[in-house]
């Protein structure tokens, strides 16, 4: 036992895999039943020293030898190793057939039989196999470890012309492709030339713009139907394509389709495959296209640079709009396509302004937006779907302009705006607007404290829709909206919003890690959730105790979650030099109150973070200012920050 152990390196997983294929030997040798249970001393002491040595005879003798067609099966499960998806067993074999055209389909089959009898492979309810869930390691040392880097190459442009096929087969039956199929064949072009780079080989040319056909279309279908996930994902895979073929407009356009989503997708500004980055690569890009492309390379990257000029926001963001009209537009000379571009430079402006409170000048830019729309549409240069996809974006924008001014009559005005939204959205086809409609009708309601129950409604009705088209920092929003009205909701709500906010949390911390600004807000809720219920889900409680240091003797451990995550959020906000750090501050004094550090926080400095905060809104113009100034009124009222105040009050200016 002891020489197996240091043999195997300790690892009871491969003990087990060398105990299979040596059982698997003395049965061929014809061995009797009770020596094929029997480790002998100096078996073990012959093995070498060698995980690899062990890996590959248990796969030689355990995983295929048993089969009847052991080379077969072998090349089964080579490819299968490279498909992250579950596959049909007839995507399997067309791919197969291509490698070995005399196999016969009959035994191609029977393989495939072994394979999931013995467990190597399951199959789920449509019929589609993968990998067992128990040999997942199995799948990632066929393809890190047995084969090359010449090998994943190769087998990858066979898996992209084996979905090829099966696309010409769908298209010549049915007149149509699955999504799926034009997906993989994505992923094995791009898997192809990556491999092929680290290899040092010339990746196929047919391949990859077998690729980038299939990625252009799949990733043109998504952007038209709002899946913001998928979009990016195919758009970035078919981007490196397009680059290594030097089709230059085609990289272009498949940039402005990441941009589209990169915020519903947490894609980092910073950093390599940033937003920053791509919009960079994409300026380049207007450089190389030849000139009788330049007017639409012009027009395809003043979409794709508004969007990191919306992420900058403020005065950086304004001064990359100029930029882009003074230097970008006014170079299109077609006409409409030039219009249609300014058109879209005004529509960010109007938020930008509408983000720092410059509300006249963001209505204004709304005027001349809806002005510019309306001429494009009288040329003939939009198509109805086109036109209400543009006038979905004003109402929005003219319902967020509402809802800042913040007045009962202006959050009414807000709701009927945020409906124009939706109804435009809706015969625009854009089932992913209808639900952000939802969700900006709620934020007025739960703003106004009234109707709390419909406001969480249309949440839980937005959440699916907004999930399903991977809108993650909407869905995160969502997250953070549904925990306030259940706190607003009262004590019997308390678990609801925990749930939720733990919900927005998660994404915060993982799949939007690159935006601070999801991460702070979400620290901000889950605070006041903490507050509100006097609790702490424990997974918080063990996150908060890796990022702070513990907490005070006879402080409970919800109230030094509530106090460590709002003033992490004032740090990131401060960081920002956004006005939410007075909220943050806000909440950490509420904390350090019910703690009864009177060094560290005191009713009167309460009083005056509310003042300070509510100042710094009023300049922004931000409906929070009056709700702040209810908060002020309370708070001198009453003489305390109890639990009213948490609930009915507090929760509201976290809206």
């Amino acid at each position: 036992a002891r020489a197996l152990w240091q043999k195997c390196l300790g690892c009871p997983r491969v003990i087990c895999m060398a105990l299979a294929y040596r059982r698997v030997e003395k049965e061929r040798a014809g061995l009797p039943e009770e020596e094929l249970w029997t480790v002998r001393a100096e078996a073990a002491e012959a093995l070498p020293g060698d995980i690899h040595y062990i890996y590959d005879k248990w796969f030689s003798k355990v995983v295929v030898g048993k089969s009847p067609k052991p080379e077969l099966a072998e090349e089964m499960l080579k490819l299968a190793s490279l498909m992250p998806y579950r596959f049909k067993p007839g995507w399997l074999a067309k791919a197969i057939r291509i490698v070995k055209s005399e196999v016969d389909e009959g035994d191609i089959g029977r393989v495939l039989k072994d394979l999931e009898f013995g467990d190597f492979f399951i199959r789920d309810a449509e019929g589609r196999l993968d990998f067992a869930p128990g040999y997942q390691v199995l799948k990632a040392w066929i393809r890190e470890e047995l084969l090359t880097g010449d090998d994943r190459a190769k087998k990858h442009a066979i898996l992209a012309n084996a979905f090829w096929a099966l696309r010409e087969a769908a298209l010549a039956r049915e007149g149509k492709v699955g999504d799926t199929i034009l997906k993989a064949i994505v992923t094995h072009a791009v898997g192809h030339l990556r491999e092929a780079e680290r290899a040092g080989l010339e990746a196929d040319e047919e391949v990859l713009r077998r690729g980038l056909r299939a990625g252009r279309s799949l990733s043109a279908f998504y952007y038209r139907s709002g899946d913001a996930g998928p979009c990016v994902e195919v758009a970035l895979m078919a981007r490196e394509i397009a680059e290594a073929l030097g089709e230059h407009l085609a990289e272009l356009k498949l940039i402005e389709r990441a941009a589209r989503y990169a915020d519903q997708v947490g894609l980092p500004t910073e950093g390599p495959g940033g937003l920053r980055e791509l919009v960079g690569r994409a300026e380049e890009l207007t450089r190389l296209v030849r000139p009788g492309k330049a007017d639409e390379a012009l027009y395809h990257y003043c979409y794709a640079a508004r969007f990191l000029a919306h992420r900058l926001g403020g005065p950086e963001g304004l001064r990359l709009l100029e930029r882009l009209e003074d230097e970008f537009t006014e170079r299109i000379r077609i006409d409409w396509l030039r219009l249609d571009a300014r058109s879209a430079l005004l529509d960010v402006r109007a938020k930008l302004l509408l983000r720092m409170g410059r509300l006249k000048d963001a209505e204004d830019a709304l005027k001349e937006h809806k002005g510019l729309v309306e001429e494009l549409r009288a040329g003939g240069h939009l198509k109805e779907d086109g036109y209400h996809d543009r006038m979905a974006a004003i109402e929005r924008d003219l319902g967020e302009l509402c809802a800042r001014r913040g007045r009962e009559e202006d959050l009414r005005e807000a709701i009927e705006h945020f409906r124009a939204f939706g109804d435009h959205a809706r015969a625009a086809g854009r089932e992913d607007g209808v639900a952000l409609a939802r969700m900006n009708e709620a934020i007025c309601l739960l703003a106004l404290g009234k109707d709390v129950p419909r406001a969480l409604g249309l949440l839980e009705e937005a959440s699916e829709v907004l999930e399903r088209h991977g809108h993650v920092r909407a869905v995160c929003r969502v997250h953070r909206l549904s925990c306030l009205g259940h706190i607003m909701s009262g004590p019997g709500h308390d678990d609801e919003a925990l749930g939720e906010a733990t919900k927005a949390l998660e994404l915060a911390l993982g799949r939007l890690r690159g935006m601070p600004f999801e991460l702070a807000d979400s620290y901000l809720v889950m605070a006041l959730a903490c507050l509100v219920a006097r609790r702490a889900p424990e997974q918080v409680l063990k996150a908060v105790s890796e990022l702070a240091p513990p907490s005070p003797p006879g402080v409970p451990g919800w109230l030094h979650v509530a106090v460590t995550l709002s003033e992490e959020a004032e740090k990131i906000f401060e960081s920002m030099r956004d006005a939410n750090r007075h909220i943050a501050r806000l909440v950490k004094m509420v904390g350090l109150l019910e703690m009864g550090l009177m060094g560290l926080a005191s009713f009167d400095g309460l009083l005056g973070a509310v003042r300070e905060a509510e100042e710094a809104h009023s300049r922004l113009g931000h409906r929070r200012a009056r709700l702040l100034g209810e908060c002020l009124g309370y708070l001198e009222e009453r003489g305390r920050a109890d639990e009213e105040f948490l609930r009915r009050y507090l929760a509201r200016v976290l809206v």
